[in-house]
């Protein structure tokens, strides 16, 4: 019952969570073994991954954890490096923090590897959704930064994650940074929200503009990286 309210109100999914978060997770042994990180140098060209995995509270996908798992298996066979996510949400209740999918992917993609994780609970507000927005590396983080959208959905901070990932030194040469931008806007059509998503566009355009011009642009799916 209580999931059936939780889709269609944010009370219900405020009564929903706070259900999961009185009630302790039952977790099943996980028999993957551990694989080492990529070496901060390597020869082969850097391969970067976007995905948005569907993970939210209010209408998020079903068969969460086989998509999760189908999710880890193309990464261990494309040989990703860095893995930049959208809505991996966690939900705030007051005090309380629900992670679910979230807490269960920074350990599965851990054991591939991507010992450098960006925080998935740094937006997390006083009631509802978080920006949903992570990265994993095999790669130093540097640096992360998380911003929220002036104009947005009161129960969701969405926003875009800053994160600064140390390439190394090849060969002697100069060391190199890549520099991501990580974003996921306003998806509704809705001539009212259409709105939002351009003053999201508006803002995020304008921190881009702040980046040094030498470095180039590229977007991905809803996700901005430069080099």
């Amino acid at each position: 019952m209580a999931s059936r309210i939780a889709r269609t109100s944010a009370a219900g999914v405020a009564t929903w969570s706070l259900c999961r978060l009185l009630t302790p997770r039952r977790r099943e042994p996980c028999c993957c073994e551990p694989l080492p990180s990529t070496p901060t140098c390597q020869k082969r060209p850097l391969r970067v991954m976007s995905q948005n995995v569907w993970n939210s509270f209010f209408a998020g996908g079903p068969e969460r954890k086989a998509r999760l798992m189908a999710f880890r298996e193309e990464l261990q066979r494309l040989c990703v490096d860095v893995v930049i996510v959208q809505e991996m949400f966690v939900f705030g209740f007051g005090p309380f923090c629900l992670q679910g999918d979230a807490e269960d992917a920074g350990q599965l993609l851990l054991q591939l590897g991507f010992v450098h994780q960006t925080s998935p609970t740094a937006t997390r507000p006083f009631l509802g959704q978080s920006s949903g927005l992570v990265v994993y590396s095999k790669y130093p983080i540097k640096k992360e930064k998380h911003e929220t959208f002036a104009s947005r959905r009161s129960v969701t901070a969405k926003g875009w994650l800053e994160v600064v990932i140390d390439l190394g030194s090849p060969d002697g040469a100069e060391a190199r940074e890549l520099l991501l931008f990580n974003t996921h806007l306003e998806h509704s059509h809705h001539p009212r929200w259409v709105r939002v998503r351009q003053d999201q566009c508006r803002q995020l355009t304008q921190r881009a503009r702040e980046v040094p011009p030498s470095r180039i642009a590229t977007p991905g799916n809803r996700g901005l990286y430069k080099k």
